[in-house]
C-alpha cells in the first residue's frame, strides 16, 4: 500500500518542525507542478473556459484553472501581441462590508482614511500605543520614537503578521476559524505556531464585540429564513444543520455582494461594443484586455466602472483597487 502525506493533516502537527514545514512546501509545489503548469507546457496560447453559473455568482475557469494559480505563477501567461491587459484588485473589500454591517466606526474610518489596518489592529489586540502616523507608520519620520519604543520592524514585524488573523475571523464561530485556513498555512511556513495564532485569534475577538454580535444577528437569520441575500438581491438557498446555514447564509451576504460588484464591472467594461475583452476574472478582481496602449481616459473609465460607493445598512463604503497594467512582454507595472 502507497502512503501518501496530505498537507492538511500535516498543518495539524502542533508546532511543525523545519522538516514538517519543508514537506508542506513540497506537496504545493508538486501541486502547482502536475495541476497548473503541466497541462499548458509547450501550448502557444491558452483559451481558459468561462462559467458564471455559480448559484454564489462565482465565476468558474478551467482548461486551465487560471483563477487558481498561485500568485508567483500567474505571469505564465501573457497578452497577445498589440494587446496589453488591465487588471484590478479590490482593497480589503469584504473586510470593508463586514465593518460596515457591524457599524465599526474604528475600522470604516480606517479604511476611509487610508491607515494601515494592520499596524491598528495589531495594537488593539496587545494594548500597545497607537502610532503617530497611521497611513505610513514603518517609514514616516514622526513614528522613528514609536517604533524604536516598542522595537517596531516594519511591514515585517510579527506582531503586524499576526495581526491578519482578523481576514480569518470575519466569518468563523469563535478563535478556531484559524484552523485549516490559508493563513494558518502561510504561518507555519513563516514558523508560527497554532499557538501564537490561536493567541492573536483570541485577542482579535477580544477587541471586537461589535462583530461577534453582527454575526450572531445574521447567522439567526439566514438559519431562520432558510436564504440568503446579498446586498443587490443575489439570493441562495440554505441547507443542513442550523450551523451549516448560519455559516453559509453570512458568506453570501458579504462574499457573494464581493461577486455582484465584480461581475457589475465586468459587464461595464466588457458588453458590446465595447473594444474590451475579459481574461479573466478573479472573486475580487479582473484581468481586461484592451486594443492598445491605456490612456489616462481609458483608466478613468475603468476606475468609474470599479471603484463606487455602496450603501450598506446606513455605512458607506467604497470599492477602491489596486490597478496594474501587464505589457504585451509580460511585464507588470503598477498605474494609477
Amino acid at each position: 500500500m502507497k502512503l501518501t502525506v496530505n498537507a492538511d493533516d500535516l498543518l495539524k502537527i502542533r508546532d511543525p518542525s523545519e522538516f514538517v514545514r519543508t514537506r508542506i512546501e513540497y506537496n504545493e509545489v508538486a501541486q502547482v507542478l502536475s495541476q497548473y503548469l503541466t497541462p499548458i507546457m509547450g501550448e502557444p496560447r491558452v483559451f481558459p473556459h468561462h462559467s458564471p453559473l455559480q448559484v454564489s455568482g462565482r465565476w468558474s475557469t478551467t482548461d486551465p484553472p487560471l483563477t487558481n494559480f498561485p500568485s508567483d505563477i500567474r505571469d505564465v501567461t501573457v497578452p497577445d501581441r498589440g494587446r496589453p491587459w488591465v487588471g484590478w484588485d479590490l482593497k480589503a473589500i469584504e473586510a470593508k462590508i463586514v465593518a460596515a454591517y457591524a457599524h465599526d466606526k474604528e475600522d470604516l474610518e480606517a479604511f476611509t482614511k487610508g491607515h494601515d489596518i494592520h499596524t491598528i489592529t495589531a495594537c488593539k489586540m496587545t494594548g500597545m500605543e497607537l502610532p503617530p502616523n497611521l497611513v505610513d507608520p514603518h517609514y514616516s519620520p514622526e513614528c522613528e520614537d514609536w517604533r524604536a519604543k516598542l522595537q517596531w520592524k516594519g511591514e515585517t514585524d510579527r506582531r503586524r503578521l499576526l495581526a491578519k488573523v482578523r481576514y480569518c475571523l470575519n466569518y468563523g464561530k469563535d478563535h478556531t476559524a484559524v484552523r485549516g485556513s490559508k493563513y494558518e498555512r502561510d504561518m507555519v511556513k513563516m514558523g508560527f505556531t497554532h499557538a501564537d495564532m490561536e493567541r492573536a485569534a483570541r485577542q482579535y475577538l477580544s477587541t471586537k464585540p461589535l462583530l461577534r454580535a453582527t454575526k450572531m444577528r445574521y447567522w439567526t437569520l439566514c438559519a431562520e429564513r432558510g436564504y440568503a441575500v446579498t446586498l443587490l438581491g443575489r439570493t441562495r438557498p440554505l441547507f443542513g444543520t442550523w450551523w451549516d446555514k448560519a455559516k453559509e447564509g453570512w458568506n453570501h451576504m458579504v462574499q457573494g455582494l464581493v461577486t455582484d460588484m465584480t461581475n457589475l464591472a465586468i459587464i461595464d467594461l466588457c458588453s458590446p461594443p465595447s473594444p474590451y475583452i475579459l481574461v479573466h476574472n478573479a472573486h475580487d478582481g479582473c484581468k481586461v484586455a484592451v486594443p492598445f496602449e491605456p490612456t489616462p481616459d481609458t483608466l478613468r473609465a475603468f476606475k468609474g466602472a470599479v471603484e463606487k460607493e455602496w450603501a450598506i445598512d446606513g455605512e458607506t463604503i467604497t470599492s477602491t483597487a489596486s490597478w496594474y497594467m501587464v505589457k504585451d512582454d509580460g511585464t507588470k507595472v503598477a498605474v494609477s
